[in-house]
């Protein structure tokens, strides 16, 4: 086998062969592709003139409003920061003013004060969260749902932290 190789015409016949194989592997995938049907869905028009970011807001329901939080536990102020949109659903970047305190302990002072008001507290990855930081828990009271996040939010760079306040159910729902 290998004096076959190591003639002129053995490696050209096996290159030929490799060749030949990729060519009808492309051929085979062109044509699945053009006699299949097309599953994805076209990009939503926008109107012309209108952002992206407006686009998908009168699209969506709008983000939940700062009073979903009540009022804020005595050391911690709230800040509305600013509403975003993204795949139709929307929330809110709410900063957190701290007398004194961290970012991560203006969190864990609003986590408590919200539980303290029956709120829920999830660990998205499925542990216990009392085996985690606060901020990498949701909490959420049926209709809204927080995460916080012990850093400074890039458009409230003077808060001590912030939260993202969203809707409980998936868009649509």
């Amino acid at each position: 086998m290998l004096t076959k190789l190591r003639s002129r015409g053995g490696p050209a016949i096996l290159a030929g062969v490799v060749i030949v194989a990729m060519v009808a592997t492309g051929a085979v995938g062109l044509f699945n592709a053009m006699f299949s049907e097309d599953t994805r869905q076209a990009p939503p028009e926008r109107s012309q003139g209108q952002p992206p970011q407006q686009q998908d807001q009168a699209e969506a329901e709008p983000a939940p409003e700062i009073d979903a939080l009540g009022d804020p536990p005595d050391q911690v102020s709230y800040e509305d920061v600013q509403e975003n949109c993204e795949s139709g659903e929307c929330y809110r970047i709410v900063g957190l003013n701290g007398d004194g305190l961290n970012g991560e302990e203006a969190v864990e002072t609003v986590y408590d004060h919200l539980l303290g008001q029956d709120w829920g507290q999830v660990d998205p990855s499925g542990g216990d969260p009392a085996d985690v930081p606060a901020s990498e828990t949701i909490l959420t009271d049926g209709t809204v749902m927080v995460q916080g996040n012990p850093q400074a939010h890039a458009e409230a760079p003077e808060t001590d932290g912030f939260l993202i306040l969203g809707h409980a159910t998936a868009p649509g729902q």
